[in-house]
């Protein structure tokens, strides 16, 4: 099992005739950090610009989160999102217009994909962009296997080579 860390730096102070929070909004904060530990080691590191959750999970605006692998030889990901929805337990996660990006400057993007720690994947249900080491090609939808750092792409895929 996985344990969640939240940082917030930035509670929002409401407006006096603010409405009370929802079960679903128990706090709301600018500048929230979020760390996902498992057997004791970071696994996912990460921010929101803005967050408003509760013990269960947090909905917010820009997010970055950088997956790190402890003992693995493949790079970290980062996975940039201006609107996501992260779930704790069990970890899953929901992102629009995401962009999924690895130390090499490869990077996926498409309008919408979820996470789920229990498969280990981000699925890109509708189309995606990929782009690196000069090419350029689109698919009809991708699976990002997070601990090996590969996708699986459904086609058709049509694509461009530019050379550096």
């Amino acid at each position: 099992m996985a344990t969640w860390v939240l940082a917030l730096s930035g509670c929002a102070d409401p407006a006096e005739d603010s409405p009370a929070p929802t079960p679903e909004e128990q706090f709301t904060a600018d500048g929230v950090s979020i760390l996902e530990f498992e057997a004791g080691r970071i696994i996912w590191r990460g921010r929101m610009e803005h967050a408003a959750g509760d013990h269960e999970g947090i909905t917010g605006r820009g997010l970055t989160l950088v997956r790190t692998i402890p003992g693995q030889d493949h790079s970290p990901m980062t996975v940039r999102a201006p609107v996501a929805k992260i779930k704790f337990d069990p970890a899953e996660a929901w992102f629009e217009d995401v962009v999924i990006e690895n130390e090499e400057g490869a990077t996926l993007t498409t309008r919408r994909a979820t996470y789920q720690e229990k498969t280990g994947t981000i699925v890109a249900p509708e189309s995606v962009e990929v782009r690196a080491q000069g090419l350029r090609f689109v698919a009809r939808s991708a699976v990002v296997h997070v601990a090996e750092g590969q996708m699986d792409l459904a086609g058709p895929i049509e694509g461009r080579w530019i050379p550096d």
